[in-house]
């Protein structure tokens, strides 16, 4: 059934920038509506189900899984914010779960209707996977900053450990050939 949301409550989600109202009004016939509840899980890690979510009203939080600690809660995505891209682009299992934190609604357009789309020369879809990947593109770039920071972070802190080791150490760690005895 399609999607009942009105073209209007999405103004200003990225996802549908550049579309007019009449393409995005025909393209909301593709995706479907989701009504959750506080708690309910959307998908989970290892779940195959390629699909693009936008939140219309509520909150969805997404969390990853950590070895041998909790789940670690990597964002809270209100409404307009776009997720699923990830595994829409690349039909592979899911690596986080998303789970409403509130009474969420959603519309969720599925990868093979997205496909049925394509294959009817859709303009309106070949835009908002152009925008889809945009938004994916964008949130590597971001979590490349966040991992050149984090090893920059922690080569700072090897750093100084090993400066106070060394300090620790005192005059005996000043040999003139340093580590390397010269016989």
């Amino acid at each position: 059934m399609p999607a009942q949301v009105a073209p209007e409550r999405l103004r200003g989600v990225t996802l549908f920038d550049g579309l007019s109202p009449e393409d995005l009004k025909r393209l909301l016939e593709s995706f479907e509506d989701l009504s959750l509840v506080a708690g309910q899980l959307l998908f989970r890690p290892g779940d195959l189900e390629p699909a693009l979510y936008v939140v219309v009203e509520g909150a969805v939080e997404i969390s990853l899984e950590v070895p041998g600690a909790q789940d670690a809660l990597i964002a809270t995505l209100e409404a307009g914010s776009v997720f699923g891209e990830s595994s829409f682009f690349h039909p592979s299992p899911h690596h986080a779960s998303a789970k409403c934190r509130t009474a969420t609604k959603l519309i969720r357009l599925s990868r093979t209707v997205y496909d049925e789309l394509l294959r009817e020369g859709s303009l309106p879809a070949s835009r908002l996977g152009t925008k889809a990947a945009d938004i994916l593109a964008a949130r590597l770039q971001a979590t490349d900053r966040w991992i050149s920071q984090l090893l920059g972070e922690e080569q700072q802190a090897i750093t100084m450990s090993w400066r106070r080791f060394r300090e620790g150490l005192g005059g005996s760690f000043d040999l003139p050939h340093g580590f390397i005895h010269p016989y």
